[in-house]
């Protein structure tokens, strides 16, 4: 016997037939809340991962004037020794930091990519140092550093991740 849900979601596919809406429905859209749960959780270990590095990554640049080009600059581990249960690596490129999805990762994140950039404000580079997570965009009168290779979709992000 199909559940309430299920009954509703079939109903609302036909109504959207009926009335001419031949799109598909997006595959994020069609995911569970338990999956959706799921991801969250994962996308959480990337985002811890990345705590001790931006810290590593501010510290560094304060007392160098520049943003570091790579973990060793940075005082982290190579890539490929910061690794978890959702995680594959976590590098550093001119700042930023990009964190791979992988290993026990859900199939719609496992092998994506989850940047976290800093951003500081223009007219006083040396001043505080905000950080970016994923498609999020700086403030006015701030600059990104590094490049944003996100390739999560943008659904499956937590919020603060999002454009």
């Amino acid at each position: 016997m199909k559940s309430q849900c299920a009954k509703r979601f079939a109903a609302i596919i036909a109504l959207s037939s009926f009335i001419g809406c031949d799109e598909q429905v997006p595959d994020t859209a069609q995911q569970s809340s338990a999956e959706n749960s799921v991801i969250a959780a994962q996308i959480q270990e990337a985002l811890f991962f990345a705590e001790s590095g931006k810290a590593a990554i501010t510290e560094a640049y304060m007392s160098q004037g520049k943003w570091p080009a790579d973990n060793p600059s940075a005082g982290m581990a190579l890539p490929d020794q910061l690794t978890g249960n959702y995680v594959t690596g976590v590098a550093v490129e001119e700042g930023a930091i990009h964190i791979d999805l992988g290993n026990k990762a859900n199939p719609d994140i496992s092998g994506k990519t989850l940047t976290i950039r800093p951003a500081f404000i223009t007219a006083n580079p040396l001043g505080p140092v905000s950080w970016l997570c994923g498609y999020q965009q700086p403030a006015d009168g701030m600059e990104a550093q590094g490049e944003n290779r996100t390739s999560v979709p943008e659904p499956l992000l937590p919020p603060q991740c999002r454009s």
